[in-house]
């Protein structure tokens, strides 16, 4: 013997010691998300944009306090510091395609031929919906959909009620919708006579 731990520490450990690594290590959380036709992915209600060529694929997203990365097949296609900011956006160029003005122009004809047949405050709200890039699209999108639940006259009141407290996405309509919009819709079917349907008679 004779040796002391330091010495012992000198000749034997030191030697393993591998050095401290460059940056502290970073706890990422792991998701997934379906890139959507504007090339964008949603996380945490901001969107995202990945390479235009992965519209409909499903990506692995990393997640940190600082950074959202996606990956598609193990490889990384893009890289985003991260926002935080609800229902922004974060576009990189080199995403786009390169007739990125004539793509997305041409993106929402249908839907925009949806509404201007529903009514003339539905059809400006859709406008003023797809004219907010790169998510407008999108949100025009879900107006439709939702509407699908609601008589066009529904629909076309409550567009009218969002374009009064300028609303931004397919959400004001949706909230409106189901509070109830105040309009007296036509309908030409006769009221439902069963024998297990209580008239309003019943709850009084």
């Amino acid at each position: 013997g004779g040796k002391t731990r330091r010495d012992l520490f000198e000749s034997i450990d030191r030697l393993a010691l591998k050095p401290l690594p460059e940056h502290p290590y970073v706890c990422g959380e792991w998701r997934v998300a379906k890139v959507h036709g504007d090339h964008h992915i949603e996380v945490d209600h901001h969107c995202y944009s990945v390479p235009y060529q992965l519209v409909s694929e499903v990506l692995d997203i990393c997640l940190t306090a600082t950074t959202v990365e996606a990956l598609h097949k193990g490889h990384r296609v893009a890289s985003h510091a991260r926002s935080y900011e609800v229902r922004g956006s974060t576009t990189l160029r080199e995403h786009r395609p390169r007739n990125h003005q004539e793509w997305a122009e041409a993106d929402p004809t249908k839907v925009i031929a949806w509404a201007e047949k529903t009514g003339t405050h539905t059809a400006a709200y859709v406008r003023k919906l797809v004219g907010l890039r790169p998510t407008g699209l999108r949100s025009a999108l879900g107006l439709k959909r939702i509407a699908q639940a609601y008589e066009p006259e529904q629909v076309e009141a409550a567009c009218e009620q969002a374009l009064r407290f300028d609303g931004r996405s397919y959400l004001p309509v949706q909230r409106i919708l189901k509070l109830g919009v105040q309009v007296e819709v036509r309908t030409n079917k006769a009221p439902i006579r069963h024998g297990n349907v209580r008239g309003p008679g019943y709850f009084h």
